[in-house]
């Protein structure tokens, strides 16, 4: 464990045997983030995968209509994937994220 901190950022707490090669680095679940929300042009998807996946990402509007469908071959490991939304009107959409072991949903804004 290493510490390491100044007056302007504060105080960080890192673990050097990732870096050693001591400790393998392994993602044990999925996750998914995205953001911004509200978004205008772009919306970010971070995903962490144990395995590599075909996802599909698809929008739906309030009324259930889907607007935007896509699919991507994703690695195991963190991807950052971005989906513009910049065509779409203000207002609420679903955003869906589909695959083998992944099954997400979250409400999104666009301004």
């Amino acid at each position: 464990i290493i510490l390491s901190g100044d007056m302007q950022n504060g105080l960080y707490v890192l673990d050097a045997s990732v870096a050693l090669g001591i400790q393998e680095n392994t993602i044990t679940e999925n996750s998914i983030s995205v953001y911004p929300n509200p978004a205008n042009n772009f919306v970010s998807v971070s995903l962490k995968l144990k395995n590599a996946e075909t996802l599909k990402f698809a929008i739906y509007d309030i009324r259930g209509r889907k607007i935007i469908e896509r699919e991507e071959n994703i690695g195991a490991g963190i991807t950052v994937k971005a989906l513009p939304v910049v065509q779409l009107s203000e207002g609420i959409y679903i955003l869906k994220i589909e695959g083998n072991d992944i099954h997400y949903s979250q409400k999104i804004i666009k301004q």
